[in-house]
């Protein structure tokens, strides 16, 4: 029943966010950052819409980077969520009928009954399997945002600075009247553990490393394994994760890389070449590296409405499930959810009591 209603979902909203007629090849839509560009992509994924953008988001300035900046997160947002809605809706329609016939645990437990519906299910899923598929989701975030490994993360920390709940000097001041307005507190904080880990270079890591003028070699910094074996666990400085434990010792290129078109998630070529082989999320068996890029053009634009399209649907499905007769389309075919699907873990603990 579920597919009767995904197909009747597809057919009504498919005029909605139909790509743009293939008839123009004049018209090219450049895939960058700025408000014109911005217009064109708007254009070409809807030409009965077009540029609709009643908030002014395109106008403002995330944390002081500039619109071009801004427009270039939101864009890189909006595909990220069309594609993590696209894998939820055909996430949510599979596990509704099926679920994988193995166990879920290394214990022997099975996966939670079809008959529970996709909400049910998770709250069922054992906490421990709810945090490894948060963590690994987290751990692509991080390769995203760091560039694939080529670039550290430049964003302004979000939390505030003091406990005072002064926010971090903006970046429009610059670096040097950043710190002119930092409090003094702060910057002798920063100065005395940039202090202690001057100590700890020079006194080689507790003993565990020789001097720098003494044989160790020139550069690298001693681990803090015997502060963790003594007084309690600290990441090291250098390779905190053990990623680079195994890196050979010829030069490795780290030359910065630009990613011009927004969405476009970096590849695991470094992490191949370091640690171990993995498959890159787009495109891993190098079907489409000849694409051309007029074709990856408007491929991204279908996987846009195809994406806005998944986002309508997914929640529809929830809204369903937890108010119903809240989507008329699903009625008698949406399972009924009594829990908080915008709480994760309440089935396993609660920050703020019952």
């Amino acid at each position: 029943m579920k597919y009767a209603a995904i197909i009747s979902l597809l057919a009504s909203g498919a005029a909605a966010f139909s790509p743009a007629p293939a008839g123009n090849s004049e018209s090219k839509v450049v895939l960058a950052d700025s408000k014109g560009d911005l217009t064109a992509l708007a254009d070409a994924a809807n030409p009965v819409v077009k540029y609709y953008d009643p908030l002014s988001l395109a106008d403002a300035d995330f944390w002081g980077q500039g619109t071009d900046a801004t427009i270039g997160f939101l864009r890189h947002a909006e595909i990220k969520h069309s594609r993590v809605a696209m894998a939820a809706f055909v996430g949510y329609c599979v596990q509704s009928n099926y679920h994988f016939p193995w166990a879920q645990t290394l214990a022997g437990a099975p996966h939670p009954a079809v008959a529970l519906g996709p909400e049910a299910q998770w709250d069922a899923t054992p906490a421990n399997a709810k945090w490894q598929i948060l963590t690994v989701i987290g751990l692509l975030e991080i390769w995203d945002e760091c560039g694939g490994g080529l670039r550290p993360i430049q964003l302004p920390l979000p939390m505030a600075q003091t406990l005072a709940g002064a926010p971090h000097p903006a970046v429009a001041l610059g670096p040097e009247a950043q710190w002119d307005a930092t409090p003094a507190n702060a910057k002798w904080q920063i100065l005395t553990v940039i202090g202690l880990l001057e100590i700890w270079d020079e006194c080689g890591g507790g003993g565990s490393m020789p001097h720098y003028m003494r044989g160790r070699q020139p550069g690298k910094y001693p681990t803090f394994e015997n502060f963790r074996n003594e007084v309690h666990f600290v990441l090291d400085l250098y390779d905190p994760f053990g990623l680079f434990k195994n890196m050979k010792d010829e030069r490795i290129n780290a030359t910065l890389h630009e990613r011009p078109t927004a969405g476009k998630y970096p590849t695991f070529e470094n992490f191949r070449k370091e640690v171990h082989f993995v498959l890159d999320l787009y495109d891993p068996f190098g079907l489409f590296k000849n694409m051309k890029d007029e074709q990856k053009e408007r491929r991204l634009v279908m996987e846009i409405n195809n994406g806005r399209l998944a986002m309508l649907g997914i929640f529809g499905f929830l809204s369903a499930d937890k108010v119903e007769g809240s989507v008329p389309l699903l009625k008698g075919i949406a399972k009924q959810y009594d829990g908080d699907i915008m709480a994760p873990f309440s089935a396993d603990f609660t920050l703020f009591g019952n």
